[in-house]
């Protein structure tokens, strides 16, 4: 069994990953359900595909955390490369 990637999948979609064109049903909170074959699909706990592939789950509150923690992270590595640069 393969994983995708983080980036590799989608948040969320209105039609089946595996059934190219056909309708998601909307079953539960981030739970949709295949018209064709009525298989289940969480993106937030994420899901495996028909072929093995494993797609991981996600969300966009996921992705606002991570862009605070960047941002930080960037904030810190300036503050201290000013402070090397003002030292010399």
């Amino acid at each position: 069994m393969t994983e995708a990637g983080i980036l590799e999948g989608s948040l969320s979609a209105r039609t089946c990953p595996e059934h190219h064109g056909v309708q998601l049903r909307r079953v539960g909170e981030h739970t949709w359900q295949c018209d064709l074959d009525k298989k289940n699909y969480n993106y937030q706990t994420g899901f495996t595909m028909a072929n093995g592939v494993k797609i991981p789950g996600g969300d966009v509150a996921n992705q606002q955390k991570w862009n605070l923690l960047s941002h930080i992270h960037y904030s810190i590595i300036v503050k201290a490369a000013l402070a090397d640069i003002s030292h010399k």
